[in-house]
């Protein structure tokens, strides 16, 4: 057993000791956690990163001449894969402990076709490199030695390639896998025992799945304006990857099969956000995957893209888009009052598309499972309709709803918000980078005491709604700001500090659930610490008690028991 797994498991059993269960018991069931990547056996479902040769004797991303349907490279070309801690190839590492997830080991790799393997680039070594006539398979393994410097970058090259014997070298490869150590090379694991074991180390009860599943920017546009994807062109479990596929037009993460898998394997809630873009038929088709695979105890919340509000993400231009398109061609009920702004007809959208996914959902399930299974979430910012800006006005968007149908508790079971805190309070004056880390914990309060008035409001306004799910959270959490990189080192340090685990706790209790809030979603599980955001429970799914806030988590709502995974899951590496 490694020290690490040691480690994981002493600490697990000492806070699950103490864990008050009077606490547990009044706050389970009422935290989720948004869902992370990092999480498949096979990593190469994790990177799509391809390139192929240039015409100057370079390389390039991978376009649609260079790939076959499903994403596979029809030449020559490398894949690479950069697990490396942000931003260690520009030479400095955000995170003043400069902290990296173990990945060393023997990893099991396999392709179709014959290829001559190349290390690019990477701390890695390649062996045992076997092709098999017959099946027309390549079999090979990749050594990652123990952290060091560039630890975690693989650029991998396949040269005189040959899909089959009798095509000409340089035609490419297909069905590529590399499979992490302590699994064979055909595992039918898909999600590694860490990764469910950090999922199994508190009893949340849903799963969100705005950020694997690319829901940001995942729109088109055409000379004509906004475009509307169909059914068809969703990301396809036989895919090259779960990333972006821009080669192929395919902007979405990971596919539908993969999110009701986990939720399967994991016994928890399904939170998904349906794509701005999509048409009815997608939804549909959506809903009846739901209705045949995912287990029946299961309910499902759908919220309606992602922050549709915010202006810093293109699905909030394509809805506008859509919104003055569709008004303007006499096909919607925006403007029935005679309004003519634009902004308005765009939020007006917004909660018109919520209730026309549940309303479809309720067609493939039963209107009866309307607000028990199926679970609609009307997504804003603010209770005050002179606050903030138009498009995240809860109360202008429920008003419209009510006009142009029935009740809106009909359609909707819950309005939501972000609950993060800390933000500019948390990072001090921008640019200024003077913010010590006590500053930062303390504006971190601050910041916890200033949103409660807020929360409240749209507590009650949930209320006056009559809304079976009441308010529920789509994300929160510490907010150290994103994209920054003044102060960094005190930004990243606060998250750890331990004092962190009581400002996460009051932020729950006094700060959302003592107010009257529902469901509240941590966004997110896990993910490296950086200028980008500190934003998971953890940095590393093997070891969760890296800081305090798994802790303060178990204390809140208690664990499942371990039920959907293995704590030892490092043990067995090779």
């Amino acid at each position: 057993m490694t020290k690490s797994c040691t480690r994981f498991l002493i600490a697990g059993w000492l806070l699950t000791t103490l864990t008050s269960p009077g606490t547990a018991q009044n706050y389970r069931g009422r935290l989720g956690v948004e869902a992370s990547g990092d999480a498949f056996v096979d990593i190469v479902r994790e990177s799509y990163r391809w390139e192929t040769p240039d015409q100057k004797g370079g390389w390039k991303s991978v376009s649609a001449a260079d790939v076959d349907e499903h994403g596979w490279p029809k030449s020559d070309c490398r894949w690479i894969m950069d697990f490396r801690p942000c931003a260690e190839w520009a030479g400095k590492i955000d995170d003043p402990a400069a902290y990296r997830v173990d990945r060393s080991g023997t990893y099991h790799g396999c392709f179709r076709g014959s290829a001559k393997l190349a290390r690019v680039q990477g701390a890695f070594a390649i062996s045992n490199c076997v092709y098999d006539a017959a099946s027309n398979r390549t079999t090979f393994e990749l050594t990652l030695p123990k952290p060091g410097p560039q630890h975690g970058l693989i650029m991998l090259g396949f040269q005189e390639t040959r899909r089959t014997p009798k095509e000409n070298s340089g035609t490419g490869i297909s069905e590529f896998r590399l499979v992490r150590p302590g699994y064979v090379l055909d595992a039918q694991d898909v999600f590694t025992r860490e990764y469910r074991a950090c999922l199994a180390s508190a009893a949340f009860s849903t799963i969100r799945f705005m950020g694997v599943l690319d829901t940001n920017g995942n729109v088109e546009w055409d000379k004509n304006g906004p475009v509307t994807q169909s059914w068809a062109h969703r990301k396809l479990l036989t895919d090259a990857g779960v990333g972006r596929m821009d080669a192929l037009n395919k902007k979405d993460g990971w596919p539908w099969e993969l999110v009701i898998q986990l939720c399967n394997e994991t016994g928890m809630d399904a939170w998904i956000n349906i794509p701005v873009a999509v048409d009815d038929d997608y939804i549909r088709q959506l809903a009846l995957l739901f209705k045949r695979t995912l287990n029946p105890d299961r309910a499902i919340y759908l919220e309606h893209s992602n922050e549709i509000w915010n202006f810093g993400f293109i699905q909030y231009a394509w809805n506008k888009a859509k919104a003055v398109q569709e008004v303007k061609s006499g096909h919607a009920p925006y403007n029935n009052d005679g309004n003519s702004s634009e902004e308005l007809w765009a939020q007006r959208r917004h909660a018109q598309r919520v209730r026309d996914s549940v309303a479809i959902f309720g067609d493939v399930f039963g209107k009866r499972e309307i607000n028990r299974r199926i679970r609609g979430v009307l997504a804003g910012v603010t209770a005050d309709p002179q606050g903030f800006f138009v498009c995240g006005r809860l109360p202008g968007m429920l008003e419209f709803l009510r006009a142009t149908g029935a009740d809106p508790s009909n359609d909707i079971y819950a309005i939501s918000i972000p609950i993060y805190y800390g933000g500019k309070a948390a990072s001090g004056a921008a640019g200024t980078g003077s913010s010590s880390v006590d500053q930062i914990l303390d504006g971190m309060r601050q910041s916890i005491d200033g949103e409660k008035s807020n929360r409240a409001a749209v507590v009650a306004l949930a209320r006056r709604y009559n809304l079976a799910g009441g308010l529920c959270a789509y994300e929160g959490g510490p907010d150290i700001g994103g994209g920054r990189t003044d102060n960094i080192g005190n930004r990243i340090l606060a998250i750890r500090d331990p004092r962190q685990g009581e400002l996460y706790r009051q932020n729950l209790t006094t700060g959302y659930w003592d107010l009257g809030g529902n469901l509240a979603m941590q966004f997110t599980l896990s993910g490296p610490y950086s200028r980008y955001g500190a934003w998971g429970l953890t940095d590393d799914v093997s070891i969760p008690d890296r800081n305090a806030l798994f802790g303060v988590v178990r204390e809140l709502i208690g664990t499942d028991g371990g039920k959907q995974g293995d704590p030892r899951a490092r043990a067995d590496r090779r």
